[in-house]
């Protein structure tokens, strides 16, 4: 069974260099997994500032683009929250909205 670099088995063969390129690949890749970020829902007992410092924080340590952002949100979203964007995209507005204006529309569901 081939081995890594770092000592793990790879369990299919590959030669050194298409080795080392995957590693290496996969090294740099950014992690998109905020499994223990809290899901917004959009609703007015939840303060939707303090979800977004922490959400764009940790999106710009791993270093993604606006358009990035607006990308995965929706897997950070729950109820009201993501019953927006459902709606969004059944109006055919959700492809043309930048990061910006969608924390606008986001943080306004919550602001009485």
């Amino acid at each position: 069974m081939p081995v890594t670099r770092s000592g793990k088995k790879t369990g299919r063969y590959t030669s050194s260099i298409e080795s080392d390129c995957e590693e290496d690949e996969i090294a740099t890749k950014p992690s998109f997994n905020l499994s223990h970020f809290t899901k917004y829902s959009g609703t007015v007992n939840e303060d939707p500032d303090r979800f977004f410092m922490i959400f764009e924080h940790l999106a710009n340590l791993q270093g993604l683009t606006n358009e990035k952002k607006v990308e995965i949100l929706p897997m950070y979203l729950q109820d009201v929250a993501l019953d927006l964007i459902f709606q969004l995209q059944s109006l055919n507005q959700f492809e043309t909205l930048t990061y910006d204006q969608l924390k606008e529309k986001l943080v306004n569901l919550s602001r009485p």
